[in-house]
C-alpha cells in the first residue's frame, strides 16, 4: 500500500502525465511530436548539432523546440550541475578566462541548452574581446531567453512563463535587471517576489511578482524520488508509510529550496564579478 500511496499523493502534486500536454503557450505535444521526427525540420539531435556548430541562422521556433524539447530527453536533469562548473566559478574569480572558457566549451558540448554555461561564456567573451564568439553564444542565450519569455506573461498561475529548470528563471530577472526578493511554490508554479530596485521603463509600472510554470522540473524531481521510494519499499517493509511520505516531501521541499538558494547565490556572486552582463542591457520587461 506504501508506493500505490505515494504514487497517488505525488501525482496529485503534479507529476507530468505520460501525455505531453500545453502550459501556457506552449504546446509541449506538438514539441514533442516535432522533435521526435527524424525526418523533420525540428529533429533534436539536428538542432543540438547547430548549437554545436555554432550555427546563428537557428530561427524563434528552431530555439522554442531546442529550449522545450530538453524536456523530453533522457538526460533531462533540472536540478543538475554542469560537469565542470564549480571549476568555471573558481577560475572566474581567479581572472583566469581562458581556462574559464575551455571548461564552458566542454560543457556546452555536452548540454548546450545550459543557459549558466551560455552567461559564463559571454561575460568571458565580453572581458577577453572575443567579438566573433560574443555573437554566437549572445545569439544563442537570447534565442532561449525569449522563448521562455515568449512561453507566458508571468503575471498568474495560468499565464506563467514556462522554464525547462528553475535556475533559468533567475536567467530570466537578469535578463531584465531584476532580483528576486522571495519564492513560493503554488500548485506547480513558481512565485517570484521582485525587488523594487528595478530599472524604469517609461509607461510601465514595476513588476511585484512573476510567475514560472515548473511542471516538468519539478515532476523529474518528483519521479526520481518515487523511483527511490519504490526501491526503498522493496527492502524495508517495516516502515511507516506515513512517516516516509512525510520525509519524502520534506525532501522534495529541501531539494526544491537548496537549488532555488544555489543559483540565487551563484546569480549574485557573478552579479559582483561583472557577470550576467546579459542582465544589464535589458529589454522591457512584461506589463504589470
Amino acid at each position: 500500500m506504501k508506493a500505490p500511496l505515494f504514487i497517488i499523493l505525488a501525482l496529485f502534486l503534479l507529476v507530468p502525465d505520460t501525455k505531453a500536454d500545453t502550459i501556457s503557450n506552449i504546446d509541449f505535444t506538438s514539441i514533442e511530436a516535432a522533435i521526435s521526427d527524424s525526418n523533420g525540420d525540428f529533429f533534436y539531435p539536428k538542432l543540438m548539432q547547430k548549437l554545436r556548430d555554432r550555427d546563428t541562422s537557428i530561427s524563434t521556433e528552431e530555439y522554442q523546440h531546442i529550449y522545450f524539447g530538453q524536456v523530453f530527453q533522457d538526460n533531462y536533469a533540472p536540478y543538475g550541475i554542469p560537469e565542470n562548473f564549480e571549476k568555471i566559478r573558481k577560475y572566474w574569480k581567479k581572472g583566469k578566462l581562458k581556462t574559464v572558457m575551455e571548461l564552458c566549451r566542454e560543457d556546452f558540448n555536452s548540454k548546450p541548452t545550459d543557459l549558466r554555461i551560455l552567461d559564463y561564456m559571454i561575460s568571458s567573451c565580453m572581458k577577453w574581446d572575443m567579438t566573433d564568439s560574443l555573437k554566437i553564444y549572445r545569439h544563442f542565450y537570447h534565442g532561449m531567453i525569449k522563448a521562455i519569455i515568449a512561453s507566458g506573461d508571468g503575471k498568474s498561475i495560468e499565464t506563467a512563463m514556462v522554464v525547462a529548470s528553475p535556475r533559468d528563471e533567475y536567467q530570466v530577472l537578469y535578463y531584465w535587471g531584476l532580483k528576486s526578493e522571495g519564492q513560493a511554490l503554488i500548485r506547480g508554479t513558481d512565485r517570484l517576489t521582485i525587488s523594487k530596485d528595478q530599472p524604469r521603463i517609461k509607461g510601465q509600472k514595476k513588476i511585484k511578482e512573476l510567475y514560472f510554470n515548473i511542471k516538468y522540473p519539478f515532476g523529474s524531481l518528483i519521479r526520481g524520488l518515487i523511483k527511490k521510494n519504490v526501491e526503498n519499499d522493496s527492502t524495508s517493509k517495516d516502515s511507516s508509510s506515513v512517516e516516509e511520505l512525510e520525509e519524502t516531501m520534506e525532501a522534495v521541499e529541501e531539494a526544491a529550496e537548496a537549488a532555488d538558494e544555489a543559483m540565487e547565490e551563484a546569480g549574485e556572486e557573478d552579479d559582483n564579478d561583472d557577470g550576467n552582463d546579459e542582465g544589464k542591457e535589458p529589454e522591457e520587461g512584461p506589463k504589470p
